[in-house]
């Protein structure tokens, strides 16, 4: 298959493209900008041509705009009206607000969860062992560990049954900022999958403060990585 060398509108951006198969197009081309936003290959305020990209992805514009529309509604990119879309910057301040603002969420669902179910149990435990999948996998798959990643705490938020919380918590799109920081970072994988598989094992046995204690060193784990890397 042919391979397509782009140079980002920032400048330095350096990314090999590849023809994308007709199967399944906008979920490939929506993975595809997501991973290059993830490791920095668009940069924060670069502009995103639908055109363009199309054209080096070898398919029409419609998947790209469906893509680029997911993108948008994960606060990854802003679309602004007659001028374009852009990948939306993320300050430090942003990531630490948003990081807490997860934190007081997650710990409050925790403390006020309903009786948990074993099925919801099974459930997390299953998001955990794809997790490990994806780190013993011979080349990382951060894509699928992120993803799995959110689930497991979406079902943490969840256990609160509080639809309103749940939606506020979702619209906070906080694993897509921290995926900036931490893009294929193997090390801060493994230590996250350690602590999953301890907040599993109080909730397995209705222990919630402990469970609350492990979230909230877990996410302030993540923000003082974040602090220290700016």
């Amino acid at each position: 298959m042919s391979q397509i060398t782009f140079h980002g509108k920032a400048g330095d951006c350096h990314m090999v493209l590849s023809p994308i198969e007709h199967v399944g197009l906008a979920e490939e081309t929506y993975s595809r900008l997501r991973d290059a936003i993830f490791a920095g290959e668009f940069q924060p305020t670069d502009k995103l041509d639908i055109p363009h990209l199309a054209e080096l992805f070898g398919i029409s514009k419609q998947p790209v705009k469906d893509a680029v529309a997911r993108l948008n509604t994960e606060g990854l990119v802003v679309i602004v009206p007659r001028k374009g879309t852009y990948v939306r910057p993320v300050t430090k301040e942003d990531a630490v607000n948003i990081l807490n603002a997860r934190l007081m969420m997650e710990t409050w669902a925790i403390s006020h969860a309903h009786p948990i179910s074993p099925s919801t149990l099974e459930t997390m435990a299953q998001i955990i062992e794809t997790m490990q999948i994806a780190i013993r996998a011979p080349e990382f798959d951060f894509g699928s560990y992120n993803e799995s990643d959110m689930q497991f705490h979406e079902q943490l938020v969840m256990l609160a049954e509080n639809p309103e919380i749940l939606r506020s918590y979702k619209a906070l799109h906080s694993h897509y900022v921290t995926a900036r920081y931490y893009y294929k970072r193997l090390d801060k994988s493994i230590a996250s999958d350690d602590d999953h598989r301890q907040i599993w094992e109080c909730l397995s046995k209705h222990e919630l403060a402990e469970a609350c204690s492990i979230v909230e060193h877990h996410i302030q784990t993540g923000i003082d990585g974040i602090v220290r890397m700016l």
